[in-house]
């Protein structure tokens, strides 16, 4: 692979990502997990083609960039899971504690 395809695959992963973090603050969850499977793709090419892709400071700085923004990115995307999660966790024990309640005492 040459440098210039890793960093293209390095901008798409960002771009990825930054579409992963707009789903995730939106709360469309199926679409975060789409992209994540896609971003997937892109992680397995570069992983396997950093080391053969020689690169030049340009590219070298370029990739930095990126990489930052993909973790600033990747950063807000778990803040905003984990606060949907325990939302998530919330409402399933009430609904357990109802559950509970109606088995006790009868649906009324």
């Amino acid at each position: 692979m040459k440098a210039s395809d890793l960093v293209s695959d390095y901008e798409s992963l960002s771009h990825l990502t930054g579409e992963m973090r707009v789903a995730a603050n939106a709360g469309e969850w199926d679409k975060l997990i789409s992209l994540e499977q896609l971003s997937g793709q892109y992680l397995v090419r570069i992983q396997s083609a950093e080391a053969s892709a020689p690169l030049n400071d340009s590219s070298r700085q370029r990739i930095v960039g990126l990489i930052r923004k993909i973790l600033d990115d990747d950063t807000e995307i778990s803040k905003l899971t984990q606060a949907w999660m325990g939302q998530l966790q919330t409402s399933l024990n009430s609904n357990r504690q109802e559950l509970r309640l109606n088995q006790v005492y009868g649906a009324g």
